[in-house]
């Protein structure tokens, strides 16, 4: 067929309002222009086919191969009615035919061009990238796309330490000199300069065996001297713990109660264990850790008391046990405790929780239990004593 051809056709189909054809046939007859060397005619075919395509994917008959050449042309010859869609068509249903365009275009005389097919080639490469699942409450574990990394690709043990140091101050814009002062606090200031180069590099390998020195790291980003994981690329159990945290929380504050109790349950769940739980005598993980758990306390507390609201009180109970074994000095869980089981109508349980948290105060800090915990001890006592409610244990 030739182009007096597709001409025609194309008139046919703009005459009986067919989009699809109209979209396809344009695009290839500016391919079929080029070849020839008009390139004028080549963009105005281009940019009435992108026109009419924007907002929609319309060029099933059109193959993937040509179709990533029309959308590449367009950048070429600077099409402003196509420029933007073809970009985007290139870096998401394309990306599999649109690396050979866009590398011959990064190379291109014009440098608005050869900026532009940068741009869109470090979105392809960035969209191939596999996820990377990082787990550091329990026992500590990177999966990059959900397959854990092998051993014998981390080299040594200092580009893993430099990942958990990273993590345990945030993961996102932390100071570079931070994690210095972490890991070789002992070290001169070039001693600590040198290591953390070697094992960012090593850190770097190790996350992305292979790692484009055309586009650099993915996961791990270094400006100003702000060290940060990619955080569409890496996901922490630690960050989600902290972001269903805060979103309970804000839920809460608004009243929002149900929706506050699932964000904060799916906290509790992503807490798999403490933080590092190797890594036990390294400063900046102890902090983090001793963070984590107080904040875990605050959750489970939160969540009794949106439970015992709710009226599931032996659920609140089992918040509250967590509670105490978690931290055996907090009075307000065993309130919260005796008061729950002389709802349950557990009068004598209610009586011994008084007990343990007497006898733990006394142990560890040699102090009686404040006011309130004894004010609530003397009532089930009258009541016991009195023989109201019920008295089972």
């Amino acid at each position: 067929i030739n182009e007096a051809e597709l001409q025609e056709i194309l008139d046919y189909f703009i005459n009986g309002s067919m989009p699809y054809f109209v979209v396809y046939l344009h695009l290839l007859l500016a391919l079929v222009q080029e070849q020839q060397g008009n390139l004028v005619e080549a963009a105005r075919h281009l940019a009435q086919g992108f026109q009419i395509a924007k907002g929609y994917y319309h060029h099933a008959e059109l193959s993937k191969t040509d179709l990533a050449r029309a959308c590449a042309l367009a950048l070429e010859l600077e099409v402003a009615e196509a420029v933007d869609y073809a970009g985007l068509l290139l870096t998401t249903r394309l990306t599999a035919w649109a690396g050979p365009e866009l590398k011959r275009l990064s190379r291109h005389p014009n440098p608005k061009v050869a900026r532009k097919a940068q741009e869109l080639q470090r979105i392809v490469h960035r969209a191939a990238r596999p996820r990377l699942h990082i787990k550091t409450l329990g026992e500590f574990q990177v999966l990059r796309d959900r397959a854990p990394i092998p051993d014998s690709e981390w080299e040594g043990s200092q580009p893993r330490l430099l990942l958990k140091a990273l993590i345990s101050r945030g993961s996102y814009e932390v100071p570079k000199d931070l994690l210095k002062e972490d890991l070789w606090p002992e070290d001169s200031s070039v001693a600590m300069e040198n290591k953390f180069k070697i094992n960012l590099h090593r850190l770097r390998k190790s996350l992305e065996p292979t790692l484009d020195k055309t586009f650099g790291s993915s996961y791990v980003h270094v400006k100003d001297n702000l060290v940060c994981l990619d955080p569409e690329l890496c996901q922490v159990d630690v960050e989600t713990f902290l972001s269903c945290m805060r979103q309970g929380e804000q839920l809460e504050s608004a009243g929002d109660f149900k929706a506050a109790r699932s964000s904060l349950q799916k906290a509790v769940d992503q807490y798999g264990g403490d933080f590092l739980i190797t890594d036990l005598y390294a400063p900046w993980a102890e902090r983090k850790r001793e963070a984590l758990q107080r904040q875990l306390v605050d959750a489970l507390m939160h969540l009794a008391i949106l439970e015992e609201k709710h009226g599931s009180l032996r659920q609140a109970l089992k918040y509250c046990q967590r509670v105490v074994k978690m931290d055996p000095l907090l009075e307000e869980a065993y309130q919260r405790l005796m008061l729950l089981n002389v709802r349950l109508g557990r009068r004598t349980a209610a009586l011994k929780i008084f007990a343990d948290c007497q006898q733990a105060l006394r142990r560890e800090l040699q102090i009686e239990p404040e006011e309130t915990t004894r004010a609530i001890y003397r009532k089930i006592l009258e009541r016991a004593r009195s023989g109201g409610g019920k008295n089972t244990s």
